[in-house]
């Protein structure tokens, strides 16, 4: 008994490793377990037991940065995936609502997400992002009932005495996220 007491409270030491490591933990923890048991401890001493399976635990956890870059990879996910709740409700809204209305909406919403835990790189490239869609406004001001889902109106703004600037503006759109989406694709 006083070797299971040891083995599970060793599984506990491996909050932050990955779920595969986990797994190969577990696993050797049974296989530890159902070897110790039938063998007497004057041969095999607890401490040895112990050490086999921090053993394990140390060749199969990650490091302390691995599971930090896996908490930044969570961040950047958690980021990305509202933001595209956002924008998919960024491109119909402007159907009821005018284009800068919706633009301030959605730039909004994209200043409420926490990037905290994320590589601050990131943060810094979402924040341009957000940037690059707020210095629309004095072009989408100028159009104050142009009402449709949002690529239209953008081509049609891209047709309009403003198509230069608007051009200009929307390529900083893209250009910024891009610069998200390196990080993603990390």
């Amino acid at each position: 008994m006083a070797s299971t007491k040891i083995l599970v409270g060793s599984t506990k030491v491996l909050i932050g490793c990955t779920k595969k490591s986990i797994g190969l933990i577990n696993f050797l923890s049974y296989f530890l377990y159902f070897l110790v048991r039938g063998i007497n401890f004057k041969v095999l001493p607890m401490k040895t037991c112990f050490f086999i399976l921090t053993l394990c635990c140390l060749v199969s956890c990650k490091t302390g940065s691995s599971r930090a870059t896996l908490v930044q990879t969570d961040c950047i996910s958690r980021v990305i995936a509202i933001d595209d709740s956002l924008g998919k409700i960024r491109n119909r809204e402007c159907e009821n609502l005018s284009l800068s209305q919706t633009i301030a909406n959605y730039t909004k919403g994209m200043a409420a997400i926490d990037t905290k835990g994320c590589p601050e790189a990131f943060s810094k490239a979402y924040r341009s992002h957000k940037d690059a869609w707020n210095a629309v406004l004095p072009v989408t001001d100028t159009y104050p009932d142009l009402r449709g889902e949002m690529h239209v109106l953008f081509k049609e703004l891209e047709r309009s005495k403003d198509s230069v600037e608007f051009k200009k503006l929307q390529a900083d759109i893209w250009t910024t996220w891009g610069e998200v989406e390196r990080f993603v694709k990390k």
